[in-house]
């Protein structure tokens, strides 16, 4: 597709109450929680929504 103009992107690209835009953050923040796996969602944290990796990559030192 080819838009002519900044602002005939952003009315397709929308915020988050409307456009393609809206439809992604309802998707992710929305529904994805009710399709992933017990197990997968007990990792992830509800009150941050940070997924806990039980084996982070070799060059990531925790802080302490």
């Amino acid at each position: 597709m080819h838009y002519p103009s900044l602002a005939d992107v952003e009315q397709y690209i929308g915020n988050i109450n409307s456009g393609a835009y809206s439809l992604i953050h309802r998707m992710n923040y929305h529904m994805l929680w009710d399709y992933l796996p017990a197990d997968i969602r007990d990792k992830m944290g509800w009150e941050t929504t940070e997924l806990i990796n039980p084996n982070p990559p070799y060059y990531y030192k925790p802080k302490e």
